[in-house]
Formats: structure tokens, C-alpha cells, sequence
């Protein structure tokens, strides 16, 4: 599977499923490489498969294989300028699982850890830039 896009000519739907698609995926935060001379970043990651919808009129959230973990790697492309937080409390965290997917908005791609959400604020990753590009592609299993 690979996806490629252009962050500021995708709409909210674009977002929303991609959202739902690397909701609760999880990245080794040491293995991201953000490269300011190419403009790019590669995070690898780990996603998990939607095997059922949403239960009840929509709500709740999708089921997941967790038994099935697909290796993923995103590329972002035309980064302008990048904002990594870690909190001290968060220091010997490495994997962090991200808590509502990668978030497109016009011109930033942000990860959050769902250490922050839960109230306890650990590490987010922010790219800025005018026409990012966002690529993700699956690895082939082995």
C-alpha cells in the first residue's frame, strides 16, 4: 500500500481517514530522521490494521488487529521548519504511541503521543512548510 498527497490540496475528509488509518500506531522517536539540507523527514512506524467499523451509529472507535502489526514508513517532503517536544518526565520513553493518528492541517503534519493525551504530557512532533507533501508506504513483511 502507499499513499502520497499534497497536505494543502487535501480536504478534511483526506485528513480525517488518514487520521483513523495511523491512529494508534506506534514510532521509535530516536529513529525519526529529520533532514534539514534535503527539507524531509522519515518516520518509520508501526500500524495497525482496521479489521472492523465503528460500532453503534458510528461511535467509538475502529477495531484493530493488534496481533498483525504492519511496518509503515512516512515521508514528508518540502518542510520548511520542524518543532520536536519531549518533556523532561518523558526521558527514557522511546516508543510512544500515537494518540489520534498524524494530523494534516494546511501547511503543518503533527504527531502527538498519547502519553499527552492521557494528562501526562511526553513528546510531539510538528512539520511546517508551504506545499508538504506526505507519502506513506508499508515495507513488505517478512
Amino acid at each position: 500500500m502507499k499513499i502520497k498527497l499534497s497536505v494543502n490540496q487535501s480536504d478534511y475528509l483526506t485528513g480525517l481517514y488518514l487520521s483513523e488509518f495511523t491512529n494508534h500506531s506506534t514510532i521509535d522517536i530516536e529513529m525519526i530522521d529529520y533532514d534539514t539540507n534535503s527539507n524531509q523527514a522519515i518516520i518509520p512506524f508501526t500500524r495497525y490494521p482496521i479489521v472492523e467499523g465503528k460500532k453503534f451509529l458510528g461511535l467509538g472507535e475502529y477495531q484493530r488487529n493488534y496481533h498483525a502489526p504492519v511496518q509503515s514508513r512516512a515521508v514528508i517532503r518540502n518542510i520548511q521548519s520542524a518543532e520536536f517536544i519531549k518533556a523532561d518526565t518523558c526521558e527514557d520513553i522511546r516508543v510512544i504511541t500515537i494518540m489520534f493518528g498524524i494530523n494534516l492541517k494546511f501547511n503543518e503534519i503533527c504527531i502527538v503521543s498519547a502519553e499527552e493525551a492521557s494528562g501526562k504530557h511526553c513528546y510531539s512532533a510538528s512539520f511546517y512548510g508551504n506545499n508538504l507533501i506526505f507519502e506513506i508506504e508499508d515495507k513488505e513483511n517478512t
